[in-house]
């Protein structure tokens, strides 16, 4: 008895450990990934395209998907143009399973107009899928925002 209950304590824990690594390996890959991503979008544009899939789908707020890794990064620098800066994403769950995880993340930015800065904000869901070499990729991206954003 004592036997079964020290063995079922064991893999309880063992099982456990293992929720807790996977979890902890899920957080480093989701904030690995969002620093990439945020630090192309803040400093270096043009390497946008590399933390997508080649097949990528963007849908940004209101308009129609946009699908392909240079593409996305076109309507990224397009957005960076306009006066669009200062990005920041703050997860709010993440999960993964095999090759695939998702990140809910709250998105804000800077929107420099002619009357001054306007904060816009939303959400954001981001699937990355885990690429033959091992690296992480945005493969749909999907943001809304708030219509009361100021």
């Amino acid at each position: 008895m004592v036997k079964g209950a020290a063995l079922a304590a064991a893999l309880a824990i063992g099982l456990f450990a293992g929720q807790a690594a996977a979890a902890e390996d899920l957080r480093s890959i989701v904030e690995t990934n969002t620093k990439q991503w945020l630090d192309a979008f803040n400093n270096r544009p043009e390497g946008l395209a590399e933390l997508y899939t080649n097949d990528a789908i963007l849908i940004p707020a209101g308009q129609r998907p946009i699908i392909g890794a240079r593409a996305i990064q076109q309507f990224w620098i397009g957005l960076i143009k306009s006066g669009v800066k200062n990005y920041g994403l703050d997860t709010v769950l993440a999960e993964a399973r095999d090759d695939l995880a998702y990140d809910l993340a709250a998105w804000h930015a800077v929107q420099g107009t002619e009357k001054g800065d306007v904060t816009g904000k939303g959400t954001a869901l981001r699937i990355l899928e885990k690429t033959p070499d091992g690296t992480w990729k945005t493969k749909v991206h999907i943001l809304n925002q708030e219509a009361d954003a100021r």
